[in-house]
């Protein structure tokens, strides 16, 4: 995991730009349900129609995404 991206992560999520944070951190190689989910949450953030035609609600999972962003990178809930 670079520390540079990390770094802007974090920077990012200080700043409250979540999206931002999200789109870095979504090319950062996670794994488990926090990985899933960031990554997940990027796509959906990219791509909201696909996610609404496979039945999913693309904000519930931007939500879930910031979330993980928070606790894997730190910041408050």
């Amino acid at each position: 995991m670079s520390m540079d991206k990390v770094a802007e992560v974090k920077a990012r999520i200080a700043a409250g730009d979540l999206d931002g944070a999200l789109r870095i951190a979504s090319r950062i190689r996670l794994t488990g349900a926090a990985g899933a989910a960031i990554h997940r949450g990027w796509e959906a953030h990219r791509r909201p129609e696909m996610y609404r035609q496979m039945g999913q609600d693309p904000a519930a999972l931007i939500t879930a995404a910031h979330t993980e962003l928070r606790k894997q990178f730190g910041g408050t809930l």
